[in-house]
């Protein structure tokens, strides 16, 4: 019969192996018992911070969302009608104009739209530093608010004379595509 060689290299090989398996258990084992409350302490921390998110956003930011939109009902009927004076400071009945939304509720998606809603309502009113001050302040989502933020932009700067700035907005709007529906 044929003999095997190299089978106690094998098996030395492979007590090495389970003698560092236990080696390194046992090591992590002594570090967790020795480090219990600084690994508890980290996993509370991470928990609180998950939690504290959670909480802001479900019990103060989505409740101040629908609050600035229920306050900005009336401001965008007076704009609507072109009272912009109205819209921005008192569309009545008790509730609040586009500046107010913008001071009291920051941070929310209706305060952003709010700055839109300014800064049109200042370029009617021919007040275009204001125009454009609000207008940069407003954050454009989607693929339509881009393309009249930046026209609006191009609007005040040519009403100010400024037609080179005027026309890097124009130049700036994005170039049709093709919408399949």
């Amino acid at each position: 019969m044929a003999k095997r060689k190299g089978t106690t290299r094998g098996r030395k090989k492979q007590e090495e192996v389970l003698v560092d398996i236990v080696e390194v258990r046992d090591q992590a084992q002594n570090f967790i018992e020795r480090n219990q409350t600084l690994i508890l302490g980290g996993l509370a921390g991470i928990l609180l911070l998950i939690g504290g998110i959670f909480a802001y956003n479900n019990f103060y930011k989505q409740p101040r969302q629908r609050e600035a939109v229920e306050q900005m009902f009336q401001a965008e009927f007076q704009f609507e009608r072109d009272s912009f004076v109205q819209a921005l400071t008192n569309p009545g009945g008790g509730f609040s104009g586009f500046l107010e939304i913008i001071d009291n509720y920051k941070g929310t998606p209706a305060a952003n739209v709010a700055h839109y809603y300014a800064g049109i309502a200042y370029l009617n009113l021919g007040q275009f530093d204001a125009a454009i001050s609000y207008l940069n302040d407003f954050k454009p989502q989607g693929i339509i608010s881009p393309i009249m933020k930046s026209g609006a932009l191009g609007d005040a700067y040519a009403e100010k004379g400024d037609l080179a700035k005027a026309m890097s907005f124009i130049k700036k709007q994005p170039a049709p595509t093709t919408m399949i529906y």
